[in-house]
């Protein structure tokens, strides 16, 4: 292994604070740095534990991430996997809803399939990951800006000057990926053509008729174009009554400033999204009008009730290079986008996986990334290439219609062929 002898520096020429010298053990297991904190990140960091590696997590905020983000799908995949790769059993932080119904402009039910399907919440989620993962080894306030490596090391370098060495680094940084920028500067966000509402309220909030209305179904209805679904998540504290979560996709009205929109309270223009509380309150007026004007009652009040409702643009991003060496991207980092599937975390996780088991037993750290690759990059294009599929279909001038299955496409296929077996050195 090659010296780590104070010599190297970061980009703009400050020496490195710290040091690691002497050659290492074939003893001591495999060190691995994941870059970013979020679940993603946690779930990576877990499934390569579990493999035997020595992992440290570092996320850009300095402060908690723990109140971010509203609901998610929990594929039947996802869930597969968290029980077999990381020994986590999501009943705990599950809601399932009966089946999906589509509903019309009067609240009137149009189409309904009864079946099983699973959501959780981004906070519940993440406080059981980070639960499982510990607080010892996860480093808050530290922002990447750069990495170096030789034959026998890789070292991320942070802005606040330190350095960690290790012989793995895996970027789980999301889509606004460091990672992805420094291993792909080509790879570009395209704007897809529309945006995402998403919110959540206490289902004490609503109405008993509303409640009825909702009930514990994923409901959904068609704007022609454009799509909103609803559906229940877990309380944010014991004790409180469960979540309902929205997700509402629409084209900004004609003559709408795309800037004006995405500029937050402080006048801080956010091309990809505007957290909770920072959405200004003309935009979120003007969401209340468009749901008053074109929701069915119940949805439109979910949406009226909804205190901190957020924004995202919809994007295309896929990053044609995603291992550099002992460096790879998994998640968004590597490609997302349009969350049409429900089924970001799921890739996340497929690909933390895939990871994992390309590293066990593998003697050329280098070679097993570089086997791991092909396998997720094509899983990317295709998960990418579905979701615009989906988003065409919701989005586009053809009249979409309730209970077409196109607009109900799975995941399965794809995961099978991610986790083929492949070949490392």
């Amino acid at each position: 292994m090659a010296w780590f002898n104070g010599n190297c520096r970061f980009p703009d020429g400050r020496k490195i604070r710290q040091t690691c010298q002497g050659m290492r053990m074939k003893s001591r297991p495999l060190s691995a740095v994941v870059v970013g904190g979020s679940v993603g990140g946690l779930i990576a960091g877990i499934v390569l534990r579990r493999q035997g590696l020595d992992v440290r997590i570092y996320e850009r905020n300095p402060t908690s991430i723990e109140s971010r983000g509203a609901g998610m799908r929990v594929q039947p995949e996802m869930r597969q996997l968290f029980l077999s790769e990381l020994d986590i059993d999501l009943g705990e932080v599950i809601t399932c809803a009966s089946g999906f119904r589509y509903i019309g402009r009067d609240d009137h039910s149009i189409a309904f399939s009864e079946e099983p399907i699973e959501f959780t919440s981004w906070t519940a989620l993440y406080g059981m990951l980070l639960d499982r993962f510990g607080r010892e080894r996860y480093h808050l306030g530290h922002e990447l800006v750069d990495y170096r490596q030789d034959a026998d090391t890789i070292t991320a370098l942070f802005s606040n000057g330190k350095a960690q060495v290790a012989d793995i680094l895996v970027f789980a940084d999301g889509i606004n990926s460091t990672g992805r920028t420094l291993m792909d500067p080509d790879a570009r966000p395209r704007y897809a053509g529309y945006i995402c509402w998403r919110g959540f309220v206490e289902a004490d909030a609503l109405s008993r008729q509303s409640r009825e209305t909702l009930g514990d179904t994923l409901t959904a209805t068609l704007l022609n174009p454009g799509h909103m679904h609803v559906y229940p998540i877990p309380p944010g504290d014991a004790g409180q009554s469960r979540r309902y979560n929205f997700v509402l996709y629409r084209r900004l009205a004609r003559g709408t400033d795309f800037s004006h929109v995405m500029t937050d309270r402080s006048g801080v223009e956010r091309p990809l999204s505007v957290p909770p509380g920072a959405v200004r309150d003309d935009v979120i007026q003007e969401l209340r009008q468009f749901a008053g004007r074109h929701l069915p009652p119940s949805l439109s009040e979910l949406v009226q009730r909804t205190p901190d409702p957020f924004i995202q643009s919809i994007i295309d991003i896929h990053a044609a290079v995603i291992a550099d060496g002992r460096a790879c991207l998994l998640g968004d980092a590597a490609s997302g986008g349009r969350p049409h599937l429900g089924a970001a975390t799921t890739k996340a996780t497929v690909n933390a996986v895939a990871l994992g088991r390309a590293l066990f037993g593998s003697q050329d750290v280098r070679a097993a990334i570089r086997a791991w690759a092909p396998s997720q990059l094509r899983f990317g294009e295709r998960m990418l290439s579905r979701n615009a599929m989906l988003g065409d279909r919701l989005l586009g001038d053809a009249i979409s219609k309730p209970g077409d299955p196109e607009l109900r496409p799975g995941v399965r296929d794809l995961i099978e062929e991610a986790l083929a077996p492949v070949g490392a050195g």
